[in-house]
């Protein structure tokens, strides 16, 4: 198979690819050459903008709906990024919902039982589907998840619980999927002034909370998209071809 970019040339499912992370991540992923399936859920005018954008650069790219709660969706997706760029080489999950900061003694089971089927159980879903197609090419899967999951932030499980759970899940595939040629890895952002995060900044906290936030972290500023992204690609790359299992956390050194 041909290669570029340090990766083999296929295609790459980029589950949350309408959002500001999974954007960032595919136009990193288009530059080194591989073609792009964006997923969305009902930002669909979002997700077609992406992959217009890409396509616009010369790159191939799709977009389709995926229903997390769907282990439907989950195959569908699969298959149609084998049957139109004839592989799946990299699953990265970098959906999110936006969530209220709440402690755990506030957490509404309704709303607990909700973000875990949305997160946990949706990537747990997209793994199974993937790995089959993964196996075949000696894929890669790349999930975004949180720092938070090292330093626990107050009023953040409803990000932190799913997330952890998350990276066991990626252990597990590590360990269990490496004789086939298949890895998995983390990436696990800061505070990033996009997406959720913009939400969770601009809507949870007031700005002198958000200063010191800010002063908070080692570099004294938030990440960037790009931050994850040029992680997130390094991790799913032929470059990171002897790395599995792991967590890189782009926080700015919050967590030390």
């Amino acid at each position: 198979m041909a290669e570029a970019g340090g990766r083999r040339v296929g295609g790459a499912l980029i589950v949350g690819g309408a959002g500001g992370l999974g954007a960032a991540i595919a136009r990193r992923l288009a530059e080194d050459e591989v073609n792009v399936a964006i997923t969305y859920s009902s930002r669909a005018e979002a997700a077609e903008n992406v992959a217009t954008e890409l396509r616009a650069h010369g790159s191939k790219a799709l977009s389709c709906r995926l229903d997390l709660r769907s282990q439907t969706d989950a195959a569908e997706s699969v298959r149609k990024v084998v049957e139109v760029f004839g592989s799946l080489q990299t699953l990265v999950y970098a959906a999110g919902i936006p969530i209220p900061q709440k402690y755990v003694s506030e957490v509404p089971i309704d709303l607990w039982q909700r973000v875990v089927e949305l997160d946990l159980f949706g990537f747990f879903r997209l793994v199974q589907a993937s790995l089959p197609a993964l196996r075949e090419s000696r894929g890669s899967i790349v999930a975004i998840t949180t720092t938070g999951t090292r330093r626990h932030p107050p009023r953040d499980i409803l990000s932190t619980a799913p997330k952890a759970s998350i990276e066991a899940v990626i252990k597990g595939v590590a360990r269990e999927e490496g004789r086939f040629g298949v890895r998995a890895n983390c990436v696990a952002p800061g505070m990033i002034d996009v997406g959720v995060g913009a939400y969770i900044l601009h809507q949870e906290f007031t700005p002198a909370v958000v200063e010191k936030m800010r002063r908070d972290i080692p570099m004294k500023h938030f990440g960037t998209p790009d931050d994850i992204a040029h992680a997130a690609v390094f991790l799913a790359s032929d470059k990171a071809k002897w790395i599995t299992g792991q967590i890189l956390c782009v926080d700015g050194g919050w967590q030390i």
